[in-house]
């Protein structure tokens, strides 16, 4: 199995939404403020990439239907953000004002045991993500060098478990809205991160 995985995180977000937490809200791509991020995407991705995988999520389908106009593009909901609950579009202010600072410092000790009130955990999420790469891997897809357009927390979490480091330690692996990270691997196993 060997290839490479391109991990691109869809471009920026409608204004309104820029500093929320928006896992599972259904939040449109900015067209006009990701403009210049999808042209080189189509440019460094177009040829390279044989099959693209996308969260079904608006934000993500946008991008791979601008970075891949003439490609089929196979939606997927284990590629779908974490879902924050009731702290769907809040800012980080906002959550902790509702949250209070015992829930605040245990999201920040222990983030992978955290559970968001009314949505997803994190183990869950985390098992969800990674079925979607064992997938990958077990079909064969490595083969035409697949792009995954998805979001931050699913590209963290691919991170994670390519890398094989701790969750606190994923953030310093993630792209900027539009951009992405390319894993090579060979024989199943990870060989170099750009």
């Amino acid at each position: 199995m060997d290839g490479k995985i391109f991990l691109v995180r869809h471009g920026e977000v409608s204004a309104e939404y820029r500093g929320r937490y928006i896992g599972s809200t259904d939040a449109p791509l900015d067209i006009d403020a990701a403009q210049n991020a999808l042209l080189n995407l189509r440019r460094n991705l177009n040829g390279i990439c044989r099959s693209c995988f996308c969260s079904p999520l608006k934000r993500a389908a946008a991008t791979a239907e601008n970075v891949f106009p003439d490609m089929k593009i196979v939606y997927d909901q284990r590629l779908r953000e974490i879902d924050f609950g009731e702290w769907e579009n809040l800012t980080f202010e906002e959550i902790r004002q509702t949250a209070g600072c015992k829930v605040i410092q245990r999201w920040c000790d222990a983030p992978d045991e955290m559970v968001f009130p009314g949505g997803e955990s994190y183990p869950q999420f985390a098992l969800r993500v990674d079925d979607f790469f064992n997938w990958i891997l077990l079909h064969g897809y490595m083969a035409g060098n697949p792009c995954v357009v998805t979001h931050g927390g699913v590209i963290m979490r691919a991170m994670e478990k390519f890398l094989q480091i701790p969750h606190a330690e994923s953030i310093k692996w993630l792209p900027p809205r539009g951009e992405m990270r390319i894993l090579t691997l060979v024989n199943g196993e990870l060989t170099d991160v750009q």
